[in-house]
């Protein structure tokens, strides 16, 4: 592995030094040193001596529980995730294995450089302890439905029940080690013998015939080819719907969820860099990796609703890389010379409108369950969007303080997401999956590109020139600032974000700048790349904590 130089600017980069001043960064960082791991080593083991914490710099740890012949993993701990730091602060043993499964450079921060960290910057105690914390409340939490069921298939009208006999064949072929029972007994005695006898904590057992639902603890009812409704849904929900493009679709996304390995997604805030969810959807897609539902953050909510409606992907990149050509033209049009921010927002609109799904859409009657993330300016609570006409309902996220005007819904006067949750990983995981891919887009800050707004603006500031219009040309040089804080913040909360996920996919945006938006076709590759990077280790941990197995 090349050498990476160790300084001010690369701590400032990690999410637990962040806040931190330059002078305290600069007084900590002789104290700490990197180490190199290759592919398949330890950094430590269950049992062994806890005498520091790591911070991933580069590569991929898996923190794992050995139990078994097959480890359970915990946590893929990515750049800029740390671990280890329960027995730095104990003194007790590991309690996992930490095994590397992609070359890795770490931080290594000794129990007495801690100690003298700690007295130069009190904040990294504080911050260890609000992450310890928040690992005990999960400790506490009431235990996940156990993955034993027993589920009731009904179908409504003169349709044949054959199907639970695809669903069965729907579950052995996607989680090949799980236990799948499909029973039909039309005596009473004979169906209770032959439950008695399924004792597997694994086991998942469909009853075909409607009548016998008094043994069930869920069901499931057919409501035609493509849509399925399950009782009781997820959290206080008395049913979900679960729906597909095609009923070969709709069916295995009904046997992920009865088999406990749904996945979902949450595409993070970004502008421009944004594109590169649509590049990592289209990996995705060609890998076979499952999408079950989706929350999206400014961004990240245009294409995840634009996922959630059904629209293929091939199609998005097309009409993403067709935009690019002409947004300079859609910008100059919804300039607004005397309002409170730069665009009108009526450009975005119509040209989202150009979407039927966006158009037509409604939350209600999304494939997928979404929601989207916006902030109520008025006292900076999180809304979470999910009811009503889908653009109208996702606009509050996107709406840029500076670039867009706010939202007003009801009484809720509403601005971009980003500023609370820029990658909605816990609303996600509200949704009801079991497996959580965040894409966090967002780069660390870069030095100022030849043209501050990468080249968005660049028409509307020679119009300034040209005119003169003075305001405008104020207006553009307090938004490059106000852009750069905001994508500073933004960096370290997206980053703060995605920890919650199991996977998280990064790709490398640091040539490009916000609003770059005529960059859509190379931001899209870049996503694609880092997507593809992180397959393997996505299919590995799909199967590990999942049992779920590719096509």
């Amino acid at each position: 592995m090349p050498p990476m130089e160790l300084d001010v600017r690369t701590l400032f980069e990690l999410p637990l030094f962040a806040g931190l001043s330059a002078a305290e960064l600069a007084g900590i960082e002789p104290n700490l040193a990197t180490e190199d791991y290759a592919t398949g080593t330890y950094v430590f083991r269950r049992g062994d001596h806890g005498d520091a914490l790591y911070v991933v710099l580069a590569g991929q740890v898996a923190l794992e529980n050995p139990v078994g012949s097959r480890p359970e993993i915990l946590a893929l701990c990515g750049p800029g995730d740390w671990f280890g730091e329960l027995a730095l602060l104990s003194g007790g043993p590991r309690t996992a294995h930490a095994r590397v499964t992609i070359g890795s450079r770490l931080l290594r921060v000794s129990r007495a450089v801690w100690a003298e960290l700690s007295l130069r910057a009190p904040e990294l105690f504080a911050r260890l302890s609000t992450r310890l914390s928040d690992q005990l409340r999960a400790t506490n939490e009431p235990a996940r439905r156990a993955r034993h069921a027993v589920v009731a298939c009904a179908s409504p009208g003169a349709r044949a029940i054959e199907w639970p006999g695809e669903l069965a064949e729907s579950i052995r072929r996607q989680f090949p080690e799980r236990e799948v029972h499909l029973l039909a007994h039309r005596d009473r005695t004979e169906l209770e013998r032959a439950l008695a006898g399924i004792v597997s904590p694994d086991a998942l057992v469909l009853l075909a015939r409607e009548t016998d639902a008094a043994f069930a603890d869920r069901r499931l009812e057919w409501r035609g080819p493509c849509e399925w409704r399950l009782a009781p849904g997820h959290g206080a929900r008395p049913w979900e719907v679960i729906r597909g493009t095609s009923p070969a679709l709709a069916l295995d996304r009904v046997a992920r969820r009865l088999a406990g390995g749904s996945v979902g997604i949450a595409l993070g805030a970004g502008g421009a860099y944004g594109f590169a969810h649509l590049g990592m959807l289209r990996a995705f897609d060609a890998a076979g990796i499952p999408i079950d539902s989706v929350a999206g953050t400014s961004m990240g909510a245009i294409v995840g609703s634009a996922i959630a409606a059904g629209a293929p992907v091939s199609h998005l990149v097309a009409f993403a890389e067709a935009a690019a050509t002409r947004y300079r033209t859609l910008v100059l049009r919804d300039l607004n010379l005397r309002g409170p921010s730069l665009l009108r927002g009526t450009g975005v609109m119509r040209l989202l409108a150009e979407l039927d799904e966006l158009r037509e859409g409604s939350f209600e009657r999304l494939i997928l369950p979404f929601v989207a993330i916006a902030m109520d300016l008025r006292n900076g609570e999180e809304v979470v969007l999910d009811s009503g006409p889908l653009l109208e309902g996702i606009a509050p996220s996107f709406a840029m303080p500076g670039i867009f005007p706010s939202r007003v819904i009801g009484e809720r006067v509403m601005v971009d997401g980003a500023m609370v949750n820029p990658v909605p990983v816990d609303r996600a995981r509200e949704l009801g999956v079991d497996f959580i891919i965040a894409a966090q887009p967002i780069p660390p800050l870069q030095p100022l590109p030849a043209d501050q707004v990468g080249g968005l603006l660049g028409g509307a500031r020679w119009v300034a020139n040209l005119l003169p219009l003075a305001r405008l040309r104020h207006v553009m040089d307090g938004l490059d600032s106000s852009l750069r804080s905001f994508q500073s913040l933004w960096f370290r909360l997206a980053n703060a974000s995605a920890l919650g996920a199991e996977a998280i996919v990064r790709p490398d945006l640091r040539q490009f700048w916000f609003l770059q938006f005529g960059e859509a076709r190379r931001i899209i590759e870049a996503g694609e790349q880092a997507a593809e990077a992180a397959l393997p280790d996505l299919r590995r941990a799909l199967g590990e904590r999942l049992g779920w197995r590719a096509p």
